[in-house]
């Protein structure tokens, strides 16, 4: 029960870290889309501006709006360099503040000589605002491009050395197995054999802080490693206290185990690594990329939270079998666990808000609506401060996957959609073309076949008279 409670509460801060990231990427998304719009519209105020028949009242108004939008969306760049502080491992990002403040700079110049009347001017001003947000934009979205391939590039080279060290291991644990089974326990050889054994652990202790770390970053680390290195560390104790008592069976029960849940682990990281270095291939994500990947992601955090909240409340409900200090700590474990998972249920929630106003336009996106969905998303939240976790709240727990499934799945089929082959059409000959008259003929002289078929003939005989009468008329003897 110890080990498991360790393994939830290490799971539950990886993935409070992982959602973390994950709304730092969403909203730098938002911010770049944002930004471009702000820019296209500041733009097109300033092709108005240049027409004299425009009224300055009207032109002043749109300019303070897009100076009240723009600095709505500074205070959102200084909430991302604030969040990225609040990361473990932080990201690349740098709040660009002089390319801000020229921004502002010639809204406000703009602004001034619209009260001045001075039309055209103020478009000189608002066309290089215009300018200095576009360059604004693409240097955020050159940011997140480069920081994500040097990421994943990172990510990579760590992955492929914590899979080569676990590779080691496994050998090293394969001949300290067959050499204890050859190696009597009189043998002043077999104290070597437990002192190697040592060493493993140590290995395999260093490997299990690297991937931790690392799984802090990458979700396609599945939340299964966590259990096979618990499997590992058990049999490897196990073992190393068995050789110490000379009991080789038992010793050798537990290296096999121990070796089963390495190799298992080694695979889990090699179709990891094999899925990030797809990912470099592919190099940067577009926004609709990126918007299925954090649907995506999102699917699998909500599928771990639940099975969280179910082992939570199976150890609640061993609490209710315990009496004294012992109970006492162990609801203190509990609580704070359940506080975890109440942010971690909010953040998901605030990732499909995000999702469901910017990208599926309140439900009117292809995404449905996914309002209700927030709802049992907000429901859950309460459950979880207030400390109940019932089967009602579980049973809400798999609607609640499920919709998110279902989004996951309608985006891709969106996207499917958009990008079916288009054709372009052929345009149909001229009613007077020689093609035409020649195609009206043969369809009269058909229509005119037709007629003398009798009626009495069934329409298998029918169909028979027409393609003989088409025969004869064809020329073909």
């Amino acid at each position: 029960m110890q080990m498991d409670n360790k393994s939830l509460q290490k799971e539950l801060d990886r993935i409070l870290e992982l959602y973390k990231q994950l709304e730092f990427d969403q909203k730098l998304s938002t911010a770049i889309e944002k930004l471009s719009e702000l820019a296209k519209n500041q733009e097109d105020l300033s092709k108005k501006s240049l027409e004299q028949r425009q009224d300055i009242r009207e032109l002043k108004e749109e300019q303070k709006e897009l100076q009240e939008e723009f600095k709505d969306l500074k205070q959102d760049l200084k909430e991302l360099e604030q969040k990225n502080e609040e990361l473990e491992q932080k990201n690349d990002f740098e709040n660009q503040e002089k390319a801000q403040q020229e921004i502002e700079k010639q809204q406000q110049q703009s602004s001034e000589n619209l009260d001045k009347k001075d039309q055209r001017k103020a478009a000189e001003n608002q066309k290089k605002a215009a300018a200095e947000m576009k360059k604004l934009s693409k240097d955020l979205e050159s940011m997140q491009q480069q920081a994500e391939e040097k990421e994943n590039h990172v990510n990579t080279r760590n992955l492929r050395e914590i899979l080569d060290n676990l590779l080691t291991s496994s050998f090293d644990q394969e001949k300290t197995m067959q050499s204890v089974r050859q190696t009597s326990t009189s043998d002043p050889a077999y104290i070597l054999q437990s002192q190697k054994q040592k060493d493993i652990q140590v290995n395999l202790k260093m490997i299990e802080d690297s991937l931790y770390s690392l799984s802090k970053k990458v979700p396609q680390i599945q939340s299964a490693v966590n259990k096979e290195i618990q499997a590992i560390n058990f049999n490897v104790g196990k073992a190393i206290e068995s050789l110490g008592e000379r009991r080789t069976a038992e010793a050798n029960r537990n290296q096999q185990f121990a070796m089963t849940s390495i190799n298992n682990l080694a695979l889990m990281l090699n179709e990891a690594l094999e899925q990030l270095q797809q990912a470099q291939q592919n190099g940067k994500s577009g926004g609709k990329d990126r918007q299925k990947q954090n649907l995506s992601q999102l699917s699998k955090m909500q599928e771990q939270l639940n099975k969280n909240m179910q082992k939570a409340r199976d150890e609640m409900q061993k609490q209710g079998q315990q009496k004294g200090s012992q109970q006492g700590k162990s609801s203190q474990g509990i609580s704070e666990q359940l506080a975890k998972m109440a942010r971690e249920q909010q953040m998901i929630r605030q990732a499909m808000q995000e999702i469901n106003k910017l990208e599926n336009k309140d439900g009117t996106g292809g995404l449905g609506n996914l309002n209700k969905l927030m709802k049992e998303m907000e429901q859950t939240e309460t459950d979880l401060v207030n400390k109940k976790i019932q089967q009602e709240t579980l049973n809400r727990q798999k609607e609640i996957l499920s919709k998110l499934l279902d989004a996951e799945k309608a985006d891709r089929e969106r996207e499917q959609d958009q990008q079916r082959e288009s054709r372009e059409g052929i345009a149909p000959p001229p009613v007077n073309s020689p093609i035409m008259q020649e195609f009206q003929k043969i369809k009269q002289n058909e229509i005119d076949l037709l007629k003398t078929v009798p009626p009495s003939l069934n329409s298998f005989y029918k169909i028979k008279v027409g393609d003989y009468f088409k025969y004869l008329n064809s020329g073909d003897k």
